[in-house]
């Protein structure tokens, strides 16, 4: 089994693993983000909005790469502004 972690900066992403925003940063208040190394609070509720929608991108995109049988960056972008699914901030 290969260990997680970052051994280059470069290369093929293989997985991406995701958390959702959730009790934790619910929990996170003005007087204790410095100390747990945020820059500021979030507003927990959009930032679950936004996790989502940048999920059902990544899988998306996954599909596209899956169906047209290609790794390019282009050609991915090329089939994702040719589907119906627009990949572009709501």
């Amino acid at each position: 089994m290969q260990r997680l972690g970052v051994h280059s900066e470069v290369g093929t992403l293989r997985r991406v693993m995701v958390c959702r925003p959730g009790l934790a940063h619910q929990r996170l208040t003005p007087g204790t983000r410095a100390e747990l190394l945020f820059d500021d609070v979030l507003w927990v509720h959009q930032a679950q909005k936004d996790h989502y929608d940048f999920v059902l991108r990544l899988l998306h995109l996954h599909r596209l790469r899956v169906r047209t049988g290609t790794r390019s960056v282009r050609a991915l972008a090329a089939a994702a502004r040719d589907s119906r699914v627009c990949l572009a901030a709501a």
